[in-house]
């Protein structure tokens, strides 16, 4: 299918610097084509003058997840501005299809999906508590945003609203209604090579809610902490203390 007959645009957000992840996205995306949104580099770009992004997150939140969540931003616009058609398809580019036919499944997942719907999740955290998992659309919040697809509706509620922390996280307290497709037809390929916001190796395998850990959470100054990196920081702080009072 060529993708001008599809009723979604497709955008993928990549660095300039990620050659190798552009590349292989497109092999694997084939025939369709899609566009290219250049994203920003957070460790490049001048937080302070960003009219969109809360006061304190420009000084204590990381900067590659302001980066990715103005990256996703430029994504929402660039579609708002350009595209005729209502829905889009928003692709990190680590993205991987899961299945050669992912638009028929897309499709089908579109023409099935609640009425009411803003953002549905391709791929998504599991292990959470989303009740019956028999459902085919499940309602609640889910870390990631690899892949999703998003109405115009939905692109205009998130640029209305302000930044605070990680996409994933700030899209579940805009008043938008976001669903899990109960089969996740994209993967995040995690590895060493780009610049995902993973910064150490998997601690724990097959656990998927131990990958928060690895996500950048906090910055003081130049110094940016994992989840995992400020645990142990409190943990050795709390040591050092009982040791020093022993």
């Amino acid at each position: 299918m060529n993708t001008k007959d599809l009723v979604f645009n497709i955008y993928i957000i990549n660095l300039d610097k990620d050659v190798d992840r552009l590349e292989k996205i497109t092999t694997e995306l084939k025939p369709n084509t899609f566009k290219r949104i250049k994203a920003i580099n957070g460790n490049e770009h001048d937080f302070i003058n960003e009219p969109s992004i809360y006061k304190t997150s420009k000084y204590f939140c990381p900067k590659s997840v302001l980066g990715c969540n103005l990256s996703h931003r430029l994504a929402l616009k660039t579609f708002l501005d350009e595209s005729k058609k209502d829905m889009a398809l928003v692709l990190e580019d680590d993205a991987e299809p899961i299945h050669k036919n992912y638009i028929e499944r897309i499709e089908k997942c579109i023409y099935s999906a609640p009425d009411d719907w803003d953002i549905i999740k391709l791929d998504w955290m599991r292990n959470l508590p989303f009740g019956d998992s028999k459902k085919e659309f499940l309602c609640g919040y889910s870390a990631f945003a690899t892949a999703y697809l998003i109405n115009k509706k939905g692109a205009n509620k998130i640029l209305n609203n302000i930044i605070y922390w990680h996409y994933d996280v700030d899209i579940n307290f805009y008043g938008l209604k976001i669903y899990n497709n109960s089969e996740k037809l994209f993967k995040q390929n995690w590895n060493n090579n780009g610049s995902n916001n993973q910064n150490i190796p998997f601690l724990i395998t097959n656990i998927e809610t131990i990958d928060v850990l690895n996500y950048k959470i906090l910055r003081v100054e130049d110094t940016e902490f994992s989840g995992s990196g400020l645990l142990c920081f409190i943990i050795f702080t709390c040591v050092l203390m009982n040791c020093c009072y022993d």
